[in-house]
């Protein structure tokens, strides 16, 4: 049996393998490296029971089911009945009486009337209300566009920790396992007399801290699960396993070298300009308020007939109709000059709080986006120079163990930083998506979104 067939043989019976045995293979570097690569692959396997949802499901979900979400829509809907209801005309009134003392009249006793009035205000105060409706309703719009974005980017999120986290745990076992195996090499050395004490002891010692991390690791995990499965807001149990994979999405390029195109899109500043715009058109409301309004009014009066003689057949209680109208005066200048002064005011304070706004939502907007250029710059390198490096050195320290120039502390070591780097991989992965989630949920962007989502399943009729 070749020296490789001994090591496949030894690790998947699970005995342990000595330095001599790998000594044998010093000829042959293609089975030496092609025994760690069968290793790597056979630990880092994904196991056929694990089903990965899209995160374009988890999207689709929090859209529906998310209780903010709806409390959001409950909110633009009002907002439309307010609309609809605004600068219609009051409820007319109706009135009756009837006369304890007779009104005595030629035709006959008055004996009571009814009568109905109706408020006319003035023309333009009906405008202005519809003005001012209509634009709270375009900020609730805006309000709900917020939070949408703001729940997606969520999403985003803890889909994105829950990536990491999982890389992160996988590579840990994948590390715990293999040390696990070169515990058996060192032990079968270390009875051979070749190998030192402490070196057992200090790969129990990285086995134990390897095990806490996993622990500590699977507590992120829930956690991240808790935040999702709290956002998509589904009843029941909700299976969330690790995502091996995290779509990009990367903002559009271009999509950010416009500031003043980017902040008018922002959800916020969009949602404050209509406040603005209402306060505006509540001080057109206020100096209406010096116009009269009108009254239109008739009565209907019962009268009976009279026993005189003089009156006329056609005449005799004949039944009076009365139409009138009244207008009222507006007299006290103080209160309508306070009316006015106090919407200028609340319009002063909206234009503030609006400026204050563009330059919040500016500079959060200036931070996330260098956060994420990092972000992006660091998954290359990693991705791209040091992570294949680590994995080469990893390969040139294992073979200089074989050939006895190197102790396994130094493959320990070689093993660690490039467990190290791929978890600072899967972290950056991690911070670009959520990075990029945070500049989607301030400029309201959806066109990320849907095109992510269009993409996705366009991917899924392709697949099918």
């Amino acid at each position: 049996m070749s020296a490789l067939s001994v090591v496949f043989t030894a690790v998947l019976r699970g005995r342990p393998v000595g330095r001599k045995a790998w000594c044998t293979m010093r000829e042959d570097g293609s089975a030496r490296i092609g025994a760690l690569l069968f290793l790597t692959l056979l630990l880092s396997r994904p196991s056929s029971a694990e089903t990965e949802q899209p995160l374009e499901r988890y999207l689709l979900l929090a859209l529906e089911h998310n209780p903010r979400i709806h409390a959001a829509q409950g909110a633009v809907e009002a907002a439309g009945e307010e609309r609809r209801l605004a600068g219609a005309l009051p409820d007319p009134s109706v009135s009756g009486g009837y006369f304890i003392s007779e009104v005595e009249t030629r035709v006959g006793a008055q004996r009571g009337k009814v009568g109905v009035s109706q408020m006319i205000p003035w023309p333009g105060k009906s405008a202005k209300k519809r003005e001012m409706a209509g634009k709270a309703f375009s900020a609730e719009q805006e309000e709900l566009r917020r939070v949408k974005a703001e729940v997606v980017a969520r999403v985003r999120q803890a889909y994105a920790s829950l990536y990491a986290t999982g890389q992160a745990i996988r590579a840990s076992r994948e590390s715990l396992e293999l040390l696990k195996q070169w515990e058996s090499v060192l032990l079968t050395d270390y009875a051979n007399a070749e190998a030192t004490q402490a070196s057992v002891l200090k790969l129990q010692v990285e086995m134990a801290v390897a095990e806490d991390g996993i622990a500590s690791l699977e507590a992120e995990g829930e956690k991240a699960r808790e935040e999702l499965t709290a956002l998509v807001g589904v009843d029941g149990p909700l299976e969330i396993p690790y995502p091996r994979l995290l779509p990009s999405m990367r903002i559009p390029k271009g999509a950010l070298e416009r500031a003043d195109s980017v902040l008018a899109a922002s959800p916020m500043v969009g949602k404050m300009r209509y406040l603005v715009e209402e306060a505006q058109a509540n001080v057109g409301l206020a100096k209406r308020f010096f116009a009269p309004d009108f009254m239109i009014m008739t009565d209907y009066i019962f009268t009976e007939k009279s026993s005189s003689s003089m009156v006329s057949p056609e005449e005799n209680g004949k039944d009076p109709w009365v139409v009138g109208a009244s207008v009222t005066v507006p007299l006290w200048f103080g209160t309508n000059n306070s009316r006015i002064r106090k919407a200028r005011e609340m319009r002063r304070v909206r234009e503030k709080m609006l400026e204050s706004t563009r330059d919040k939502v500016g500079a959060e907007l200036a931070g996330v986006v260098e956060d994420y250029s990092d972000a992006v710059r660091r998954v290359t390198l990693l991705h791209e120079v040091i992570v294949p490096k680590a994995r080469q050195t990893l390969v040139v320290v294992e073979e200089a163990y074989k050939n006895n120039s190197v102790e396994v502390l130094d493959f320990l070591d070689a093993q660690r930083m490039l467990l190290e780097l791929e978890k600072s991989l899967a972290l950056q992965e991690a911070r670009r998506e959520k990075k990029a989630a945070v500049i989607d949920m301030i400029i309201g962007a959806e066109f990320t979104r849907h095109s992510f989502i269009k993409a996705e399943r366009e991917r899924g009729r392709n697949e099918r």
